[in-house]
């Protein structure tokens, strides 16, 4: 039999069993119809399929989700690395599972292991992933076994450094999940193979099963969020951190039900109730939660020791965990003042300014990476203002719709990336407002997420610049992907700071800039104008000359013939001009 009459006789089998099956392009890994998304919501036809493979394809794909049957797939990236582990991992807790799953050979020699499930299955979702230092900035290609190596002319999959608490690294990701609108390739595609079992005549698993699953895979993650922030109050060498550096969490967890079950440099531990398998790792001070059935901790969510203690000692109260910490000891003791000369004042070295240099031999140029060229700018904060009633919001909205999609800007049809997105708005809500416009304006709203407030214990609060950058930070790692945050307006995100005072102002934006930069994400604060009109449009932002200053890009809206977006200043080597946003 032909390859082209394989893939239609394999293509009628799985449409006859419920899968939503498509014709794709093999080297791009995607349905060769314009548009799918129809079929996330409904099989397609016997003639459809029939009309779209009668000038052949070389590949199939399913979409995965409720239209499939709840069919999930696991993905083995880099040569399946991570398989084997995973299978041990898995034969722990059950020795027949693995018996009961449909696997299949992928093209560049990884692996797919797929199944139906009694329950919804989620979105996709990264599962592991390695975490490798490298010497600087730059793209690398993973080789697998931990290493890497400085991307060449021709390699195409390479992987961006990211700095990590002042380590530069790359974080290739190993195990992944195809889920709910998610799809992927299969045999008999070219390059793919069939080792077990039937794709038309997949094990539907209980709930339980699929955890197993999930769970041995994220047990072996090593890229871990960054723990869940803590309230500061600026104290020096707090109990909190204190106990972080030298408290023995192992005992508090124990003492809660919590169970070793591999020591090592990555522990694993089962939470209360459970027999066997990882609910949670613990390495470097980090205890990462990858089950959703360990209260008080949340799933796919990293805890420092003193959050641990926190969260199971006294119900998420931070300030009643210090208090108690404290009174065993952690903490700053008492400090005496050191002696010093006649006539001298005294002198404390580790409250001593002390500068920290870098000469600009050591400093690698970098050109300016461009979220739209020449306007909005990756890494660097960019302020749109403007009147009330003039569509400050509505620009921001467009930009979004725009990246969602791909859809190109009004000055660059071609050029646009897509990715996603995360919108802090103070002043509109999501249901009637945001939702709505993006609606209108034919944006993925997949790609796009609303950070509603900040979660702290078991309490949720506004979320501050001064305080919770750590979230935001978490939030940009949880949401992969993202180009682009919002925060709309930016005067209501400041806590106490005085937005009018100079210095107050540049204390909140500078670690927020410098987050911003490490990140590679660019971010777009909405500001209203000041009601003084005879001066220079970038006098007009309202609060401190600080948010202008410290911008590197100013966007101001008026109401002119042109309807035009106008530039007030920009801080990049580029000349300003406007944008009509109609």
């Amino acid at each position: 039999m032909s390859t082209a009459a394989t893939i239609r006789t394999a293509a009628t089998r799985y449409l006859g069993a419920g899968l939503s099956v498509l014709p794709a392009r093999l080297a791009a890994k995607f349905p060769t119809l314009k548009t799918w998304k129809d079929y996330e919501q409904r099989l397609p036809t016997e003639d459809e399929l029939r009309g779209w493979l009668k000038n052949g394809t070389d590949a199939l794909c399913v979409v995965c989700g409720r239209i499939s049957g709840n069919l999930e797939m696991v993905d083995f990236d880099f040569r399946a690395e991570w398989f084997e582990p995973w299978c041990e991992l898995v034969k722990q807790q059950s020795g027949e599972l693995l018996d009961k799953l449909y696997f299949e050979n992928s093209q560049s020699d990884g692996l797919h292991a797929a199944y139906r499930c009694q329950v919804a299955v989620s979105r996709n979702e990264k599962l592991a992933s390695r975490r490798i230092a490298v010497p600087g900035p730059g793209e690398y290609v993973y080789e697998g076994d931990g290493k890497v190596r400085p991307k060449a002319d021709g390699d195409k999959k390479a992987l961006k450094a990211v700095s990590e608490a002042g380590q530069w690294v790359v974080c290739p990701c190993l195990i992944e999940t195809r889920g709910e609108r998610g799809l992927f390739l299969c045999a008999p595609s070219q390059k793919y193979t069939a080792t077990q079992g039937d794709l038309a005549k997949l094990p539907v698993l209980t709930a339980e099963e699929r955890e197993i699953l999930l769970e041995a895979a994220r047990s072996l993650n090593e890229h871990l969020p960054q723990p869940v922030s803590v309230p500061t109050r600026g104290a020096d060498k707090r109990p909190g951190d204190d106990f972080n550096a030298r408290g023995d969490v192992r005992a508090v967890l124990t003492a809660h039900g919590w169970r070793l079950t591999r020591d090592g440099d990555n522990q694993h531990w089962t939470r209360p109730g459970k027999n066997s398998g990882a609910s949670a790792t613990l390495k470097n001070g980090v205890f990462y939660v990858f089950t959703s059935n360990a209260p008080p901790f949340e799933m796919n969510k990293a805890y420092s020791p003193f959050s641990v203690y926190t969260m199971l000692e006294h119900n998420g109260d931070f300030a009643a965990a210090a208090k108690a910490l404290r009174a065993q000891g952690y903490g700053a003791q008492p400090r005496t003042r050191p002696t010093s000369a006649p006539g001298q004042e005294p002198q404390d070295a580790e409250c001593t300014p002390r500068p920290v240099l870098r000469n600009l031999a050591d400093v690698t140029p970098q050109e300016v990476r461009w979220l739209w060229p020449n306007r909005i700018p990756l890494g660097k904060l960019t302020i749109i203002s403007g009147d009330p009633g003039l569509g400050k919001s509505y620009v921001s909205l467009d930009i979004t719709a725009r990246l969602s999609t791909g859809r190109g800007f009004p000055d660059r049809p071609d050029h646009c990336q897509v990715g996603n997105i995360i919108i802090l708005n103070a002043e509109d809500e999501a249901e009637d407002t945001i939702r709505p416009r993006l609606d209108i304006m034919k944006a993925d709203v997949r790609c796009i997420s609303v950070m509603e407030a900040v979660r702290i214990g078991n309490k949720e609060k506004h979320f501050d610049l001064a305080t919770d950058l750590a979230a935001l930070e978490e939030a940009i790692h949880q949401t992969p992907g993202v180009l682009l945050v919002i925060v709309d307006p930016i005067s209501a995100y400041l806590g106490k700071t005085d937005s009018h005072k100079n210095a107050e102002v540049r204390s909140i934006l500078s670690p927020f800039c410098k987050l911003i930069a490490r990140m590679g994400v660019a971010v777009i604060g909405i500001s209203h104008n000041n009601k003084t009109r005879e001066t220079k449009a970038v006098y007009r932002t309202n609060g401190s000359i600080a948010f202008n200053a410290t911008a590197r890009a100013v966007w101001s809206i008026h109401r002119i013939e042109t309807g035009d977006l106008c530039a007030g200043r920009g801080g990049l080597g580029t000349k300003p001009d406007s944008a009509n946003r109609r």
